[in-house]
């Protein structure tokens, strides 16, 4: 059997959501240096979100996202908010980005910007009920998504 290509958030608990863990809260001071350093031109977003059986995934949906961005300072570094429980795929105009030291919390460090940038991201990630990001509600009542 093929080795599987995800790179797996290890040092999570066994049962992180988005309510388990301190997901990224952009301070004013953090919005004002990234809007001083960044011009973002566009977003795709693909999702996914079946189960690997082809059915409504419960805890995690698959997110493929790519950014168009300029940076007006080359070589500098920021962060983009995402809270996964798995990475695929995360490059940055072509190289390969480390996730090592990635954390819900802190968001994940994109290194030696370009004056141009595309970032791709290809995870899995998690459904939320605090307000951020994708919501899955299952009603008490009559138990239906």
């Amino acid at each position: 059997m093929p080795e599987d290509p995800r790179t797996e958030i290890t040092s999570q608990p066994d049962r992180i959501d988005a309510n388990t863990v301190r997901v990224p809260n952009l301070t004013r001071e953090d919005a004002r240096l990234r809007a001083e350093l960044l011009r973002v031109d566009s977003y795709e977003v693909a999702l996914d979100l079946t189960d690997a059986d082809g059915g409504p995934s419960e805890r995690v949906f698959r997110s493929r996202t790519t950014v168009r961005f300029a940076a007006s300072r080359p070589g500098a570094s920021t962060f983009i908010d995402v809270v996964a429980e798995a990475f695929h795929e995360v490059t940055l105009n072509g190289s390969k980005v480390d996730v090592s030291q990635y954390s819900p919390e802190d968001g994940l460090v994109l290194p030696e910007l370009a004056a141009e940038n595309t970032l791709v991201i290809d995870a899995d990630l998690l459904y939320t009920t605090i307000g951020q990001g994708l919501h899955r509600f299952v009603d008490p009542v009559d138990q239906e998504v």
